[in-house]
């Protein structure tokens, strides 16, 4: 999981201290994270695997602004539905960074 983290969820070296103390607090009650996700990032199980909030996009009533990156966890597959469904969403594609 490191590896993967390390690409795609923040490139610094240190972390940031607010995102280290955040996995800290994950791993030391991982309640939250596995009711909703399951035991991995990789193998959605937990109560958001058909979770969507396409359908609600639409109502969004004032500009908002997507940012993903190439070597983000939000890969451009992912971000495409949430822009096409928002007509007032504008797209910042980060290049080689990811967003943290």
């Amino acid at each position: 999981m490191n590896v993967f983290y390390a690409k795609y969820v923040c490139q610094l070296t240190p972390w940031p201290e607010e995102l280290g103390a955040s996995f800290a607090a994950m791993q030391a009650d991982p309640t939250v994270h596995t009711t909703m996700l399951g035991p991995s990032e990789f193998t959605i199980v937990g109560t958001l695997k058909e979770w969507s909030c396409l359908d609600e996009i639409h109502t969004i009533d004032c500009p908002t602004l997507l940012t993903n990156g190439v070597d983000d966890e939000a890969q451009d597959v992912c971000v495409a539905s949430f822009f096409d469904n928002d007509p007032e969403s504008a797209l910042g594609d980060i290049r080689k960074k990811t967003v943290t």
